[in-house]
């Protein structure tokens, strides 16, 4: 299954419907993975095999395009792609820029 594409959003609806689909995992005991990368991205391009597993595993996989939605870039403080954050049900993130990181 591919994963949700956001392309073009303002950083804070996006942001809102994070914490909307943050509370969707919390009630199916399961965190969320919001992705940045881009259409240029190589290392962006060699990660997206890795979505299914990581919809697999995650109840849900969000990818944001970073060049069509700088704003959102900019709030969630993305500086190097591809970025990864792991939003868990206790409250902490993970951030990364290695997917291979979500599994472990």
């Amino acid at each position: 299954m591919k994963a949700v594409r956001w392309v073009g959003l303002v950083g804070a609806v996006l942001v809102c419907f994070v914490l909307a689909a943050m509370g969707l995992a919390g009630a199916t005991q399961r965190p969320l993975v919001v992705a940045f990368g881009a259409d240029w991205c190589m290392q962006c391009a060699i990660d997206e095999q890795y979505y299914p597993l990581v919809r697999q595993r995650w109840v849900n996989l969000i990818v944001i395009d970073a060049d069509e939605a700088p704003e959102t870039v900019k709030a969630w403080g993305v500086t190097k792609l591809p970025t990864y954050f792991l939003l868990r049900q206790d409250g902490t993130t993970l951030k990364t820029h290695d997917i291979q990181d979500l599994f472990k």
